[in-house]
C-alpha cells in the first residue's frame, strides 16, 4: 500500500483529536536483550461517528484514498523500517533495524483502531539511541513525524538485577513544544482522559520499584500515568526497578 507513509501523518494528527491511550511495553531477557513496543490505542475514535468522519476526510485529503463514507473502512498493514532508505543513516543495532516495524489497523466493523511500533534490541540502551537518532535525522523524522516526542525519557540502563529509566534529557524536544496558545489549550483538553500505560516484564520476580505509581505483579511492573500530567511536568517516568535474575 503506497500511501502508508503519508497515512502515518493522519494517525499522528488523529491521536490529538480524540480519546486515546498509549501502551508502552518493555520486555527484558536475562542477557539484556529484549523487545520494545509502543501502541496508540484509538478504538474510541473509530467508534465515534463524528471522529470517524474526520478520519475519512483526512485520509482523502492527505493520501488521496477515495472512499465512500458508507462503506466499511478496513486497513491492516505492516511496514518495516529496513525497506526505507531514510533509515540507513540511523545509529542503531542491526537486530533493531531488521525488526523495527509499524503495524496499523483500522476496522470500523470491529471498532478497532491502533498503530503499533516495535522492535527487538540487543541492549536497552538501543531504545534511547534509536529515538535520539530519529530526532537528529531529518529524512527519517519526516517519515515518522512526532514518534520520538510522544514518550520523553526513553533512555535505559540495565545491570544484572536492575533496570533504570533515566530522566528526560534537559532541552529535549517534546510534543508540547509543537503547540502554543489556543492550540496548546486544545491539546490539553483532548489529553484529559488519556494515559500512558507502561508495562515492564522481567526474567525474574520484581523486588521493588521506585517509579511513581508502580504496581508489581510477580515479574511485571505496570504504571499508568495521565498524559496531561506528563505534558505539564507533574509526573515522571524515571526510576529504578530491582528484580531477581
Amino acid at each position: 500500500m503506497k500511501f502508508l507513509p503519508g497515512f502515518l501523518l493522519v494517525f499522528f494528527s488523529m491521536i490529538f483529536t480524540g480519546c486515546f491511550d498509549i501502551l508502552e511495553d518493555i520486555s527484558l531477557n536475562k542477557d539484556g536483550t529484549g523487545k520494545y513496543s509502543l501502541t496508540f490505542d484509538m478504538d474510541q475514535i473509530i467508534k465515534d461517528p463524528f471522529m470517524k468522519g474526520m478520519l475519512l476526510e483526512m485520509v482523502k485529503k492527505e493520501v488521496g484514498l477515495e472512499m465512500d463514507d458508507t462503506e466499511k473502512y478496513v486497513i491492516d498493514s505492516i511496514i518495516y523500517l529496513k525497506d526505507y532508505p531514510e533509515f540507513a543513516k540511523i545509529k542503531a543495532s542491526k537486530v533493531l533495524l531488521e525488526t523495527a516495524k509499524m503495524h496499523m489497523v483500522v476496522n470500523e466493523e470491529k471498532g478497532k483502531m491502533f498503530i503499533n511500533f516495535g522492535f527487538d534490541f540487543n541492549e536497552v540502551g538501543d531504545i534511547g539511541s534509536f529515538f535520539k537518532s530519529i530526532n537528529e535525522n531529518g529524512e527519517s523524522q519526516a517519515l515518522f513525524s512526532g514518534l520520538d516526542q510522544i514518550v520523553n525519557g526513553s533512555n535505559f540502563v540495565y545491570k544484572k538485577k536492575s533496570l533504570t529509566r533515566l530522566p528526560a534529557v534537559k532541552g529535549e524536544k517534546s510534543v508540547k513544544d509543537n503547540f502554543e496558545g489556543e492550540e496548546l489549550t486544545m491539546l490539553k483538553m483532548f489529553m484529559t482522559n488519556s494515559n500512558l500505560k507502561t508495562t515492564y516484564k522481567f526474567p525474574g520476580k520484581v523486588k521493588k520499584s521506585s517509579i511513581e505509581n508502580s504496581v508489581i505483579n510477580n515479574n511485571e511492573v505496570t504504571i499508568a500515568t495521565p498524559l496531561l500530567d506528563l505534558l505539564d511536568g507533574k509526573a515522571k517516568l524515571d526510576g529504578e526497578i530491582k528484580f531477581k535474575n
